[in-house]
C-alpha cells in the first residue's frame, strides 16, 4: 500500500522540479524552444540573463561570445 502511495508523490516532486528547474545559457541562446517572447520558458532565460549579464535584456555584443561558444560544443 505504501509504495502505490509513493509513486503519485515522487511523480508530482519530479513533474515541480521539471517545471521550475532553469534552463541553460546555452539552452537560453540557442535552443527555439526559449525565443517566443514572453511565454514561460522565455521568462526562465529572463532570470538566467539577469544572472549572467545583469539584465534581462542583453545586447547581441553581449551575448555574442557565449553564443558562438555554446553553437561550437
Amino acid at each position: 500500500m505504501k509504495e502505490i502511495i509513493k509513486l503519485p508523490f515522487f511523480l508530482l516532486v519530479l513533474t515541480f522540479i521539471s517545471c521550475t528547474s532553469k534552463p541553460s545559457l546555452c539552452d537560453c541562446l540557442t535552443n527555439p524552444k526559449y525565443s517566443n517572447y514572453g511565454d514561460s520558458n522565455y521568462k526562465k532565460c529572463e532570470q538566467v540573463f539577469k544572472d549572467t549579464y545583469g539584465t534581462t535584456e542583453p545586447s547581441n555584443e553581449q551575448m555574442k561570445s557565449d553564443y558562438y561558444n555554446c553553437k561550437s560544443k
